[in-house]
């Protein structure tokens, strides 16, 4: 994830997040006017989903 956040700045990461956590956009969607690889679409999209993932896992325990 650092190499993503370095090549397009926090913005375009948190933006793709946005889109994909809150919105629902599939990740390669998400990249959408962001000049944005889709396949960093989607590794940002995986790395989230699986993050709040394992934090739901973590709270209901």
């Amino acid at each position: 994830m650092t190499t993503v956040v370095d090549r397009y700045g926090t913005e375009a990461v948190r933006t793709v997040i946005q889109r994909v956590l809150v919105e629902g956009l599939p990740f390669r969607t998400a990249t959408h006017d962001l000049d944005m690889h889709n396949v960093d679409g989607v590794r940002i999209g995986t790395t989230a989903s699986q993050f709040l993932a394992e934090r739901n896992r973590q709270h209901r325990n």
